[in-house]
């Protein structure tokens, strides 16, 4: 899986340097790589590696993360840049509450399935997100003629141009495909680093699902800090890492319970 991939490739991180001690370390290696393949200065290179933790490392392949370097480069002035490779895309843009939610909102009116999620923020506050995707109708890869009209609207999504709620509410309607009939479930599991409040939602896949899913968190007040998005068949299962808005997880299990009952109810009447 996904997961024991990024466990192992954290490992071998960590022994690289003491199998071979003449061969430099494994950052300094990486850095020399990654520089190669995207024409990016070693510097910056090692800047982003620096900045980011040995987590960002273990939970990217060489590729996402080269592909990130690449895509930072064509940020400039403008509020998002993106790029894709088969059926993986680079979503780069300075971060803020709602980001999720509007690259999910403007990848379902383009009929687009997100399968799987990295977000990461930089220490400066630029998000590096990596989406595994899949083109709705076809199944199979976005063609990537496309994405010069999505990332059009991105922009216009973090520039509130777009009303993506009346947008993702029309595509579902038109969606033909019969959806499962399941109720929402959603659970908080605890976590056990206690840095977070886990919120886990199970429901039926359908156009815009996690973009309702993401809306509900923030009209409860909460701050996603980590998110692991999973469709595995017709089903959603995706698990978010928040805090509330003062920055600290929720411990008070009454309270979590208020707040699970109230992101249930949202959803199911949403969904």
């Amino acid at each position: 899986s996904p997961w024991k991939a990024s466990l192992m490739r954290s490992v071998f991180m960590r022994v690289a340097g003491v199998m071979e001690p003449g061969a430099g370390t494994p950052r300094e290696s990486l850095a020399e790589k990654l520089a190669a393949a995207t024409d990016a200065p070693v510097g910056d290179v090692l800047d982003l590696i620096d900045s980011m933790g040995s987590g960002y490392l273990a939970a990217h392949t060489n590729e996402e993360t080269a592909a990130h370097l690449a895509v930072m480069s064509r940020l400039g002035e403008r509020p998002a840049a993106v790029a894709s490779e088969g059926n993986v895309v680079t979503v780069v843009a300075p971060d803020h509450t709602g980001l999720l939610g509007e690259v999910a909102g403007v990848f379902a009116v383009h009929n687009i399935s997100i399968h799987e999620a990295k977000l990461w923020t930089r220490p400066d506050g630029i998000a590096l997100d990596t989406f595994s995707v899949s083109d709705v109708r076809s199944g199979t890869t976005v063609d990537p003629q496309r994405w010069d009209v999505i990332l059009g609207d991105l922009e216009a999504a973090a520039g509130g141009e777009l009303d993506l709620d009346a947008l993702v509410t029309a595509k579902r309607s038109d969606y033909r495909r019969a959806i499962v009939a399941r109720s929402v479930e959603v659970a908080a599991p605890p976590d056990p680093s206690q840095r977070y409040t886990v919120i886990e939602v199970r429901c039926a896949d359908q156009p815009g699902a996690l973009f309702t899913i993401v809306g509900a968190l923030y009209r409860a007040g909460l701050d996603i800090q980590v998110a692991r998005i999973e469709t595995m068949g017709t089903m959603v299962r995706d698990t978010f890492f928040v805090r509330d808005g003062s920055g600290q997880p929720i411990r008070d299990v009454a309270r979590l319970a208020q707040l699970t009952a109230a992101i249930r109810a949202d959803l199911r009447t949403r969904l």
